[in-house]
C-alpha cells in the first residue's frame, strides 16, 4: 500500500503528461470495481476542496481517521481499502494489488466522465474537475493507488 507521501512522490516524479484522447465515454457499469467506486464517491464528488471526503469514506468503511500533519488517512475494517485526504491538495483510494489489467482503462472513463472530456490515453493526465485542474495517476506498484493531485498554477 501506498502511504500519502509516496504518493505524492509518485505524482511528481511522474510529470504531467496528456496522451491523445479518444471521443467516447463508457457509461457507468454496475461491475465498476469498488475501488473505483469509492474514487468516484469521495474524491471526484467532494472536489476540488475535498472537505467532505472523509465523511463520504463513510460509505465504503472508512470513518476513522489517522492525522498526518496536514493530510488525514484511514481504512475499512479489512484494510482492503485506504483513503487518504489532504483538503484542498490530494484524495487517494488504495487497494492491494488487483490482477485485472483494464483497471487504468476504467479508472480513465471515471474522470473523463467526472471532467465532462474524453478519456485520456496514458497516466498520469490532467483533467479539470468542479472548476480546477487536477493531476490523475493510477499506480500499479506494490498495490493500487488512484490520485487526484492539484495542478500547480
Amino acid at each position: 500500500m501506498k502511504y500519502l507521501s509516496s504518493i505524492l512522490a509518485v505524482v511528481a516524479l511522474a510529470g504531467c503528461a496528456s496522451g491523445s484522447r479518444p471521443t467516447t465515454v463508457e457509461a457507468v457499469s454496475p461491475n465498476t470495481p469498488e475501488a473505483i467506486r469509492a474514487f468516484e464517491e469521495i474524491c471526484l464528488k467532494t472536489a476540488p476542496t475535498f472537505a467532505r471526503a472523509a465523511g463520504a469514506a463513510g460509505a465504503f468503511g472508512v470513518s476513522d481517521f489517522t492525522s498526518l500533519g496536514p493530510g488525514k488517512m484511514g481504512f475499512n475494517r479489512d484494510q482492503s481499502l485506504g483513503v487518504q485526504i489532504k483538503e484542498g491538495i490530494e484524495c487517494a483510494i488504495t487497494t492491494p494489488s488487483q490482477t485485472d489489467r483494464g483497471l487504468t482503462r476504467v479508472f480513465l472513463q471515471s474522470v473523463a466522465r467526472a471532467a465532462n472530456a474524453s478519456p485520456a490515453s496514458k497516466v498520469p493526465f490532467r483533467a479539470a474537475v468542479a472548476g480546477q485542474m487536477f493531476i490523475f495517476q493510477h499506480d500499479r506498484s506494490g498495490g493500487e493507488a488512484y490520485v487526484m493531485l492539484k495542478a500547480g498554477k
